[in-house]
């Protein structure tokens, strides 16, 4: 019986050690914006359908490579909240129509390997429905 118990429990603990293993996040891929990004002219819906049918705000941060034009190269969603309703993908395509001023330049950090990055969370809010115009 002692033996049946502490078989049961190696078996647990493994299960829930393999568990663990494959529920730790993975790091999110970077994306080539240039690839990733429709052309100019045609229209993107940016707020998530789905939580948009389930009245979600949300936000997401993203961190962007520039080039040496100042345009931006390669994005990579830091966080998204909450996960999995594809504010992450909607800031990415948010970043498609970002302009970089001078002053996103200049506060541009520099990583080790001498790439310019620039960091910017977008908070996505539906927000409430705004009243009728005045008639008057």
């Amino acid at each position: 019986m002692a033996r049946r118990y502490i078989s049961a429990l190696a078996a647990l603990a493994f299960t829930s050690a393999a568990h663990a293993q494959v529920a730790a996040p993975e790091p999110a891929p970077s994306v080539n914006m240039e690839q990733f990004c429709p052309d100019a002219g045609e229209r993107r819906r940016f707020y998530p359908e789905r939580a948009q049918e389930r009245n979600l705000d949300g936000s997401a941060r993203i961190d962007c490579t520039l080039t040496e034009a100042n345009t931006i190269k390669i994005c990579s969603v830091i966080e998204e909240t909450p996960p999995g309703f594809g504010f992450g993908d909607s800031a990415l395509g948010i970043a498609c129509r970002w302009v970089l001023g001078p002053e996103h330049v200049a506060n541009a950090t520099v990583s080790a390997d001498g790439e310019r990055h620039v960091q910017r969370t977008i908070r996505f809010t539906l927000g409430a429905t705004p009243p009728p115009p005045n008639n008057r």
